[in-house]
């Protein structure tokens, strides 16, 4: 028995849809447990090959942007102040994208490893979101980034990942409203029944939306709906 499971076995691969099935009723229970994990690390490997793919296209786009400046620069530019200007911001803003991938990328590598440290600090959660209100006003002018008046909201957490979290939403916001707001707010959640109120962080825009069937693969990694997906966005 334990060489038809073997021989069974070494016939799988482990990227690929198979399953395990030997025939014999005794070795069912195994092979049910085994076929379980098959699944679930078929469903990370699809994950990962899509994002991979994601991440590959997002980068090949600025690198050909950059080939094709840097090939225009090399012809006009040394001579054209004008084709100068334009093909050192194009190039710049380029670069900045390209770093902010990696950035993320390295992030999601030190979170995978367990390396990631938190530095927990009192702070004001208000005061988180009233940079994130100024820089935003700074980085996207053409959106509309609304902070309602609130009351301080002092809390102990890692403030940079805090600020990072409430950044990643606000992106989001802008990437999927067009010509729409977007609503900063945070609030105090008191309870009688613990030592310290709660605080609720929330991002609200009027863009499109996510639909209800979409909503249980908000916290899936590296899931994104793939109608959304374009150059625009």
């Amino acid at each position: 028995k334990v060489d038809a499971l073997e021989e069974a076995i070494d016939h799988i691969s482990p990227t690929e849809s198979a399953r395990l099935h030997t025939g014999d009723p005794d070795l069912e229970g195994l092979e049910n447990a085994v076929n379980d994990l098959l699944d679930r690390m078929q469903a990370a490997y699809s994950q990962q090959s899509r994002f991979v793919s994601d991440a590959s296209h997002e980068l090949r786009t600025p690198i050909a942007v950059l080939q094709g400046y840097i090939n225009m620069l090399s012809r006009w530019g040394k001579s054209d102040p004008e084709v100068l200007d334009e093909g050192i911001n194009a190039i710049a803003q380029e670069t900045q994208s390209m770093k902010e991938l990696v950035e993320s990328l390295l992030f999601l590598a030190r979170h995978d490893k367990k390396t990631l440290m938190m530095e927990m600090e009192r702070f004001d959660a208000l005061d988180v979101l009233t940079e994130l209100h100024r820089e935003a006003a700074m980085v996207t002018p053409e959106d509309t980034f609304v902070l309602p008046a609130a009351e301080s909201c002092p809390m102990e957490g890692d403030r940079s990942m805090v600020k990072q979290v409430m950044r990643i939403l606000c992106d989001n916001a802008v990437k999927y409203t067009h010509k729409g707001s977007v609503t900063l707010k945070v609030t105090r959640l008191d309870s009688d029944e613990e030592k310290e109120a709660r605080i609720r962080f929330s991002v609200k825009d009027t863009g499109i939306g996510i639909k209800e069937e979409d909503l249980q693969k908000l916290c899936t990694p590296f899931e994104r709906i793939e109608e959304k997906r374009n150059r625009n966005i």
